[in-house]
């Protein structure tokens, strides 16, 4: 179904994760790369590209990510990067970023504070690395996605105070 109304819209992408973690890694990384696939030969039939978050579950971390990405190995697999996941499982997401850099189509945009990542804040006032990834982004030539994610207290204002930062600091770079 989810083909068919990419199809139906015409849109370009279509963000899958890939479940809940499982304790052993290797069958967890067996079970999402061969969903992914069914996915892809879809993605291939109606003409769009599946992105892969750094997602909470089987993908959060870079090794599992890499490792399913290498397994499906897809013309039609691409990555959707969101900026607090890599802090929650204490990784670098400037790393990231760099090693993943020549699949990124989207941001999902978010911060939050080192001490609780799970309570957002507007971007620019919690623990993510804000100007090394917007350099990143420009230095690499990233022409996809960004996407502001906040869920919290006065989503319009934290909106606001995150798009103003944001362009901020484009205008800097």
């Amino acid at each position: 179904m989810a083909a068919e109304i990419c199809s139906v819209f015409e849109a370009p992408y279509l963000r899958a994760t890939s479940g809940s973690q499982i304790s052993d890694s290797a069958a967890a990384i067996a079970l999402a790369s061969e969903a992914l696939s069914e996915l892809l030969d879809l993605a291939d039939d109606y003409g769009f590209f599946i992105t892969l978050e750094n997602h909470p579950g089987v993908e959060s971390t870079c090794e599992v990510l890499s490792a399913i990405l290498r397994r499906c190995s897809s013309r039609r697999l691409r990555f959707n990067f969101d900026t607090v996941n890599s802090l929650v499982v204490n990784e670098d997401p400037i790393e990231i970023l760099h090693r993943f850099s020549d699949l990124l189509v989207h941001v999902h945009a978010c911060d939050a504070q080192q001490e609780d990542y799970h309570t957002k804040t507007a971007i620019g006032k919690g623990s993510v690395p804000w100007q090394e990834i917007m350099k990143h982004l420009k230095d690499t030539g990233f022409s996809g996605f960004l996407s502001i994610e906040y869920f919290g207290e006065y989503p319009s204002r934290a909106l606001v105070e995150s798009k103003d930062f944001l362009r901020r600091l484009e205008a800097k770079s």
